[in-house]
Order: structure tokens, then C-alpha cells, then sequence
């Protein structure tokens, strides 16, 4: 539940609520089997971090990066749309980091098209 508010929230441009219930919920997603929760729930993390009033720019890649290697083997589509959400967000900012996180979620992409995006989404 504390997974779903934080995608709630972060919906809603309440970051520091995403962040509270993201944070509250990481322990528990870490140790589970689910990659795809462990990913969800960086994805929301990392777009709450670079859409705060203080962006942590390399933490939010951080984990937006570690979202992509978790489910890379599995992936669904709901990773993919918020990965790519993330990587939007990501466009305000110049640094190295969100440079390599474009090539590597672009990369990403490629690989797992096939399992979690049809054709008609846009690279």
C-alpha cells in the first residue's frame, strides 16, 4: 500500500510525500522477489528527487540506474514508461550523470523492447 501511495503522490507533485512513503517501503521491496517493485519504487524515489525543490541529482540517477538493472531480465511495461517518465524529468539538468543514465536507459530500451513496450512507443 505505502508503494502504491507513493506513486500517488509523486502523481500528485507531492515529492516529499513520495519520498516519505518510497523510503518507508524500500526496506521491505529490497527483500522481496519482485524486481519489478524494487524498480517501481526507485523509479519513484529517483522522479521525486529530481523534481524536488532540492534535486539530488546523482541519487536520483543512482537509483533510476538501479531500477533499470533489476528488471532488465524481466521486464514489464510499467518499468519501461516510468523509467522513460524519469529520464524526462532528468532533461532540465547537465550533468555527466544524467547524461550516461539517457545512453544507458536508451540501451536499456533497445534490449528489452521486445518484452515491455509495443512498437508504438517512442524511443
Amino acid at each position: 500500500m505505502a508503494a502504491n501511495a507513493a506513486t500517488a503522490y509523486l502523481s500528485a507533485g507531492d515529492y516529499e510525500r513520495t519520498l516519505e512513503y518510497g523510503h518507508q517501503v524500500e526496506a521491505l521491496v529490497d527483500e522481496s522477489d519482485s524486481v519489478w517493485s524494487r524498480s517501481l519504487v526507485r523509479l519513484d524515489i529517483a522522479t521525486a528527487l529530481i523534481k524536488s525543490n532540492s534535486p539530488d541529482v546523482e541519487q536520483a540517477v543512482h537509483l533510476g540506474s538501479q531500477a533499470l538493472v533489476y528488471s532488465e531480465e524481466r521486464p514489464i511495461r510499467s518499468v519501461w514508461q516510468r523509467a522513460h517518465e524519469f529520464g524526462t524529468a532528468t532533461q532540465s539538468f547537465d550533468a555527466s550523470e544524467v547524461r550516461e543514465y539517457r545512453v544507458t536507459l536508451h540501451d536499456w530500451a533497445d534490449r528489452v523492447r521486445d518484452f515491455s513496450a509495443s512498437a508504438s512507443v517512442p524511443r
